[in-house]
């Protein structure tokens, strides 16, 4: 089970927080501008060897970025999805596209079992277009 929506992000998804909130906390927080690993480092100050400091800091491992836009959207999807998961569930079966119902196993059983279904769907499509 999933927490309840309405979800919200924070600005309509233009806040650098970049959250996203259900009515008491936050369920998801998005990654905006440069992302990747941190770990902790020493280095030395400049001087001579009696002068010299040790200095820890977080040095960053940066693996790609993701531009302001693509994060207000990936805020806003996310926001959405309690509510495109209620009209799914809520619509008559019999309407359901191949797409629907893999989004809802993706949802319900994870992407595993996603993957799994879409196997399944992509073999009977396949057996379909043969006969």
């Amino acid at each position: 089970m999933y927490t309840p929506g309405p979800w919200h992000a924070c600005r309509n998804g233009i806040c650098s927080c970049g959250q996203v909130w259900c009515s008491d906390y936050p369920v998801a927080e998005i990654t905006r501008g440069e992302w990747g690993d941190t770990y902790p480092a020493i280095r030395l100050t400049d001087g001579t060897s009696m002068s010299r400091v040790a200095e820890a800091y977080m040095e960053k491992i940066v693996y790609g970025s993701i531009s302001d836009e693509m994060a207000t959207a990936n805020a806003r999807l996310i926001a959405a999805a309690p509510d495109l998961y209620s009209a799914i569930k809520n619509s008559d079966d019999a309407s359901w596209t191949p797409a629907m119902r893999a989004a809802i196993v993706k949802v319900e059983k994870g992407d595993l079992e996603h993957e799994e279904h879409m196997t399944e769907l992509r073999k009977e499509m396949h057996s379909g277009h043969a006969s």
